[in-house]
């Protein structure tokens, strides 16, 4: 199941209610409190110790001179929360941190999935079917398709190539797909980072060849399965997007059954308290 942008707790831990430059790592935050355990099994709906601490971003990895704001770290940091990622088995909170830690990638690893979009179970990540990977949901993060195409389980220590998502973007010629030596970081678009850091769907990302060209050529079974590949990822995206509306919508439908029953209350007290002002006995 997609998870739906839940309500944060208080204002002050909500993104969208955050100056996104207050949100950049620039130093380390003080360890206030031990680390948890994190969640195992289903992601959890709230935004718990390691989403809050994927956004605090405390790793020395994060932070230092020479970050720039186009990063994908920063893009990712400028999302908002999601889901509070789960992992497919127990890990020792210390261990999980260190292992965080250790490599860039691991923390956008992260931070994706507990911004991104969850991807629908038909089109799932090869390597995630195969139960390899952190965690146990299958996360792209549609704004940084040209950039970050791979779900995040893939991401997780550098290695986004090995990802159906970075192999299909890859070959339709999209501009920072992933290869085996792109975990680095790139300023090629930092325009669309920063301007439009969260649009809904990247759809011409996937759409580079045209259906009549294959059609002139059926023979050409490559391009064909290139062509297919990127429909199943664009088809992912629409999913995903309105998988997430849905949810929201279902929510919000819940708060305006609840809102109606309270109001119907205040309407039975007011004729009370009518009827007690014209008769105090009347109870």
């Amino acid at each position: 199941m997609l998870e739906s942008m839940m309500p944060f707790p208080s204002a002050e831990d909500d993104p969208k209610t955050t100056d996104i430059s207050s949100s950049l790592p620039r130093s380390p935050p003080p360890q206030d409190s031990p680390l948890e355990a994190p969640l195992v099994g289903d992601n959890g709906l709230r935004a718990g110790f390691w989403a809050r601490r994927a956004k605090q971003c405390p790793w020395q990895k994060a932070v230092g001179p020479g970050k720039r704001p186009w990063e994908k770290l920063y893009a990712l940091l400028a999302l908002p929360v999601q889901r509070e990622p789960a992992l497919r088995r127990e890990r020792n909170p210390s261990d999980f941190d260190n292992h965080v830690a250790q490599k860039k990638a691991n923390i956008e690893a992260l931070l994706a999935q507990t911004v991104g979009t969850s991807v629908p179970i038909d089109a799932h990540c090869d390597h995630y079917q195969r139960e390899n990977g952190q965690f146990t949901s299958c996360v792209v993060v549609p704004s940084l398709a040209k950039t970050m195409p791979e779900c995040a389980n893939c991401h997780w220590g550098g290695v986004g190539h090995r990802c159906k998502f970075a192999k299909a973007a890859q070959k339709a010629g999209i501009s920072g797909a992933n290869s085996p030596s792109s975990s680095k970081d790139t300023s090629s678009n930092v325009s669309e980072t920063l301007e439009d850091p969260v649009p809904a769907i990247n759809n011409a990302a996937y759409t580079k060849v045209k259906p009549q060209t294959l059609v002139q050529q059926p023979n050409q079974l490559e391009e064909l399965v290139e062509y297919h590949n990127r429909l199943v990822v664009r088809k992912a995206e629409i999913l995903g997007a309105i998988a997430v509306k849905q949810l929201a919508a279902d929510r919000l439908d819940e708060e305006m059954d609840a809102v109606e029953l309270r109001i119907i209350e205040a309407q039975e007290a007011n004729v009370k308290n009518a009827a007690a002002a014209v008769d105090p006995n009347t109870q």
